[in-house]
């Protein structure tokens, strides 16, 4: 909870019962580029009520509370965020379109799935670095590979991926421990930067890509050094969460679920 909403860049609503707390909201204020402009977004994070009061559903409810005051207080024009953000499950979707909280869905998130077992002459060409956080030069790696992304994706809204974001979010997690690297194609002796990759390895001996950071055209070369990785491991498989927004920028290097 500290490391989410413990700074200036988060906001938590509570409802309380006399001295118990029965309903929370939490949001992250994360930047973005909105068509290519810097925005700031709310991303809604955890929802919870306690188990007896979880049933009730009126405008009384104090879900309802916690999620109409997050979101009156943050969202909109002259407010701090211009658009509100989430992932919602299907039922908590259709409980707050209900009490006419939420719109959309927008996009459908979709898993996409590869096998480890490579039979690819380009890897050859592929070298993986680890990136080290604390070293500038690794930072102004992962920034020059943010501003071609932005470049490429200005008819999105996509979420900031410089070194600060890359170092908060993944390097000081408090719980889960991320890999990044540097995907760089390797010509005559010539070293080109592909884009940046996080990863993250599970207990079931798969491996997750979470995160590029790439022009949409690249992805293929991050998939396939995804699959490196998880080959040198002995891993199982990889896959990823998208939206089927941008589910054609991995076709077709996928099968999805």
């Amino acid at each position: 909870w500290q490391w989410k909403y413990g700074h200036d860049q988060a906001r938590a609503v509570g409802v309380w019962e006399g001295d118990r707390l029965v309903a929370h909201y939490g949001g992250f204020n994360r930047g973005v580029l909105y068509l290519g402009k810097p925005r700031r977004v709310a991303q809604s994070g955890d929802v919870m009520a306690d188990l007896l009061v979880r049933k009730a559903l009126g405008r009384a409810s104090p879900f309802f509370i916690a999620t109409a005051t997050y979101l009156e207080c943050s969202i909109g024009f002259g407010k701090p965020h211009l658009l509100g953000v989430g992932f919602p499950s299907l039922r908590h979707l259709r409980a707050a379109a209900l009490l006419g909280l939420y719109g959309g869905p927008v996009s459908k998130v979709l898993e996409l799935q590869w096998s480890c077992k490579i039979l690819s002459l380009k890897q050859l060409l592929l070298k993986i670095r680890r990136i080290e956080i604390h070293r500038q030069s690794d930072r102004d790696v992962i920034n020059c590979c943010w501003q071609e992304m932005s470049r490429y994706t200005q008819q999105f809204i996509v979420g900031v991926r410089d070194a600060k974001w890359l170092r908060y979010r993944y390097v000081e997690h408090p719980i889960h421990r991320y890999e990044i690297f540097s995907i760089n194609l390797g010509v005559f002796g010539l070293s080109y930067c592909l884009g940046i990759l996080v990863l993250r390895e599970h207990p079931e001996n798969e491996l997750e890509i979470v995160d590029m950071v790439s022009s949409p055209a690249k992805i293929k070369w991050l998939v396939l050094a995804a699959r490196l990785v998880a080959s040198q491991k002995k891993l199982n498989r990889v896959y990823a969460w998208t939206t089927d927004s941008i589910e054609n920028f991995f076709k077709p290097y996928s099968s999805h679920t």
